[in-house]
């Protein structure tokens, strides 16, 4: 009888274990403020000429998705969402910021075991648009080619849970065809968040 709830015992602390070692992936939800820098930042917008720059908003990460393939290195992916007011007439103009980046990722686990440091240096398309007088038009949104570079902290406080904590940059040079423009869009942007560790 004792040889058997041993064998039991053993076996699920096993199980555990190797489920442990197989989660190797994340998907995660995060939201935070941003702050544009650089002529983003400066510059009144072609869009709204009453603009002096453009302030501080929020950048939602609807899908913060990682996998480690070996122990230190993996694959990034994020699906974000940004909002920036143009102060000048009200809350009325603001500008949307799409973007869907992949990149590698380099994992380093910290401390106990429980938390771990992500770098990511992620690329793909970024797409701007306008919102005056609180309408947009599909005719006035720009698309580019960006980086979306980011650093986070996660720790693991359940066994398919974690937390995490991040900040990052998004760069991009997005040009606007319908006007004939472009605009160097910068922002520093962090975020913190939930993410579910599935077991792969």
């Amino acid at each position: 009888m004792k040889f058997a709830l041993l064998a039991l015992v053993l076996f699920s602390a096993e199980q555990a274990l190797a489920q442990e070692a197989g989660r190797r992936g994340f998907i995660g939800l995060g939201i935070g403020p941003s702050t544009p820098v650089g002529s983003f930042a400066q510059q009144a917008s072609w869009a709204n000429p009453r603009t002096a720059g453009t302030t501080s908003g929020y950048t939602d990460t609807f899908v913060n998705l990682g996998y480690r393939f070996r122990k230190h290195l993996g694959v990034a992916a994020a699906l974000s969402y940004s909002e920036y007011v143009m102060p000048g007439n009200g809350e009325d103009d603001w500008w949307q910021v799409a973007n869907f980046t992949v990149g590698p990722m380099y994992s380093l686990r910290l401390g106990d075991d429980r938390a771990a440091l992500d770098l990511k240096a992620m690329f793909g398309l970024m797409t701007m648009t306008p919102v005056v007088d609180g309408f947009s038009s599909d005719d006035a949104t720009g698309s580019g080619l960006g980086v979306d570079l980011r650093a986070a902290v996660r720790y693991d406080v359940l066994r398919r849970w974690a937390l995490f904590a991040e900040v990052g940059l998004q760069s991009s040079n997005v040009s606007f065809p319908t006007y004939g423009t472009r605009t160097d869009y910068r922002a520093l942007i962090s975020g913190f968040g939930v993410a579910f560790r599935p077991a792969w």
